[in-house]
């Protein structure tokens, strides 16, 4: 067959996935638009709208719903331009592969059914922000191994942009930048690996530093200390699972407090901490709680005293909360659904904005109800579809995979990180490896067959 006879049926696969792929985005967004807004986003599109930084969320979130909103009043266009950044990129799949097989509309049919696309994508949610600007990042990847000369650079730039955007918008969501630049280093490095992946990751930060600067309400010169209170919150709940998974530990400093007030820390742990989330420590109301007036000096000794000389303790309590966000043993507590729009009420004046919980929205809760409990609820199975996606790329070893593969070993090193940080199960935490699964999923089934790597 001739060079045109091989090239026009890739054309007309290609162009059928774009259509494919546009009315699956399309769908979803009228499905979901103006966006389903938890207190959470509530407060953050209040925070972009007054330019002012009033919680622990990310200032970058809040930078970019203000910045849609002053376009258009509310969340909406903020919904379709995150939508778009994740279906630009799974449409822009079909640039790596030959030919896009019948299989792959068939996965995306599948893929756009699930609660996963079909209400998540609809939440506006920092964890889905971050999930699709990450996959974004390491489709561009794959992209820019595909182009040359000025195209190539252009694209690079634009996947740190994306590296550097992620990064802002999970405290630890700079870890996809590791693996994004073995891809570099292995796809754009040439003769100089180490030399190129040092040079974008420097691009990474540069953009990094650049972006925060712009997201902070109160310019450069004002300091952010959401991560340094989240960090000492951590800290504190972590003793507080020391303190009723193992007694036995000495607190130094806690139990040394004078007038019971280590012994009331105790007994507020054993009656309020559980691993599923911190919430009950939190908003613990004993009259002898001091669990919140400790001073984070004394927190902050003390849990370095736990993982210094009882490493067995702390692990052991940081496991039990790993597994609770990984498996989420219990759907129901770890707050796996959410549609509507709900807010503190003063924020809901403030952005002119009313509780809404409507047919449209009725619906969508009781499709993703009805699936709790089977495995379309699972980060682990999702994980595990990601891994035989990663075997099936390894043995075939094109080129082209590459950015793929780098793509499922960010969402999974991003996931272990929760070993450490885990503060809930919500189920939001970890999407970034759903979306991955789905994503690389539909990359195999594209073109799933195990040939030697192509020759370009």
């Amino acid at each position: 067959m001739s060079p045109e006879g091989v090239r026009a049926p890739q054309a007309r696969s290609k162009a059928c996935w774009l259509v494919a792929v546009a009315a699956c985005y399309l769908v979803l967004m009228a499905v979901s638009f103006p966006g389903h807004l938890t207190a959470d986003a509530v407060l953050m599109l209040r925070e972009g709208r007054l330019h002012v930084r009033e919680t622990w969320n990310p200032a970058a979130m809040s930078w970019m719903l203000g910045a849609f909103d002053r376009l258009l009043p509310g969340a909406g266009l903020y919904l379709l331009a995150m939508g778009g950044v994740l279906f630009a990129a799974i449409g822009a799949l079909a640039r790596l592969v030959p030919k896009v097989s019948p299989a792959a509309f068939v996965v995306l049919l599948a893929a756009c059914t699930t609660p996963q696309l079909l209400i998540y994508q609809g939440d506006i949610w920092k964890d889905v922000a971050f999930a699709n600007v990450a996959v974004a990042g390491f489709v561009v990847l794959g992209l820019a191994a595909r182009a040359a000369g000025r195209s190539r650079f252009a694209l690079a730039g634009l996947a740190a942009v994306l590296f550097a955007l992620a990064a802002l918008l999970r405290q630890n969501g700079l870890v996809v930048a590791a693996p994004g630049a073995v891809v570099v280093a292995m796809l754009l490095g040439g003769p100089r690996r180490a030399l190129a992946a040092g040079g974008w990751l420097i691009a990474v930060a540069a953009a990094m530093t650049i972006l925060a600067i712009i997201a902070q309400p109160q310019g450069a010169g004002a300091r952010d200390t959401a991560s340094q209170q989240g960090v000492a919150l951590l800290q504190r709940w972590d003793l507080a699972g020391v303190a009723k998974l193992r007694p036995d530990v000495v607190l130094p400093r806690i139990d040394a407090l004078p007038d019971g007030r280590g012994q009331a820390f105790r007994a507020v742990a054993q009656e309020a901490y559980a691993p599923d989330r911190i919430d009950r420590m939190a908003q613990a109301t004993n009259p002898l709680d001091y669990y919140r007036k400790i001073k984070a000096p004394m927190v902050s000794a003390d849990w370095l005293d736990v993982v210094t000389r009882h490493p067995g303790a702390y692990l052991a309590v940081r496991w039990e909360v790993f597994r609770w966000v990984l498996a989420t043993p219990e759907i129901d507590r770890c707050a796996a659904i959410w549609v509507g729009l709900d807010g503190p009420p003063q924020a809901l004046a403030d952005l002119k904005l009313v509780q809404r919980n409507d047919a449209r929205d009725t619906w969508l809760f009781r499709y993703a109800y009805r699936l709790r409990g089977t495995p379309l609820f699972s980060h682990l199975l999702f994980a595990a579809v990601s891994i035989g996606v990663a075997a099936a790329l390894a043995l075939r070893r094109r080129r082209e995979d590459i950015a793929i593969l780098g793509m499922i070993a960010g969402s999974l090193l991003f996931a272990a990180t929760f070993f450490v940080l885990s503060i809930a199960c919500d189920y939001r935490y970890l999407y970034v490896v759903d979306l991955t699964a789905i994503v690389s999923a539909i990359y195999l089934a594209m073109d799933w067959r195990l040939r030697p790597a192509i020759r370009r």
